[in-house]
């Protein structure tokens, strides 16, 4: 009788375990930069984010779609949220994730991804943790390069274009400051 009784409490509790994978790909920016798309599978769906605002998708693997390449797919183990609790979880979630609230290095698919993993917590999901919040770091790292060479061109064309010889000297002063300390 008890052994009966512990199949149900085991069957009870595991058939509606999911399991997590968080997939990477690799895409082009600019045509020059690599930059990588994060999504999450669980449910037999894919979740992701991106300027188009949240996704979700029965296509598993996006590889060879809309430029991407699969570089990684990481098994991040099982979690026991049922899908009408992750539903409720992440309704709140969502509204962070807009398409309106879309940044390509600050509020982006990583960033989604990052958040859909502390509201699923699968089992080993730690690693997935690390890997997005190095992603992270890296996407805005570029982000602030990109945004310096970009705020220094409009400021050397400002310089060519309009100011005296005296202000161009300080210009270039002040463009070299910019880019050794950003």
């Amino acid at each position: 009788m008890h052994f009966l009784l512990l199949i149900i409490i085991f069957l009870l509790t595991h058939t509606q375990m999911t399991e997590i994978k968080l997939r990477i790909y690799e895409f082009e920016l600019f045509n020059k930069v690599r930059e990588y798309h994060a999504e999450i599978e669980a449910y037999s769906k894919s979740y992701s984010y991106c300027d188009e605002g949240r996704e979700e998708s029965v296509v598993l693997n996006k590889d060879g779609l809309e430029g991407y390449t699969l570089i990684l797919t990481i098994e991040l183990g099982w979690s026991d949220l049922f899908e009408y609790e992750f539903e409720y979880f992440t309704k709140y979630l969502n509204e962070d994730f807009t398409s309106e609230k879309y940044h390509l290095f600050r509020n982006n698919c990583r960033h989604y991804a990052f958040n859909l993993l502390k509201v699923l917590k699968p089992t080993k999901g730690y690693i997935g943790v690390k890997i997005l919040q190095d992603l992270n770091n890296m996407s805005e790292l570029l982000g602030k390069f990109i945004r310096v060479f970009l705020l220094a061109g409009i400021l050397i064309s400002l310089g060519v274009c309009i100011l005296p010889e005296v202000f161009k000297d300080f210009l270039l002063i002040l463009i070299l400051i910019l880019l050794f300390t950003l």
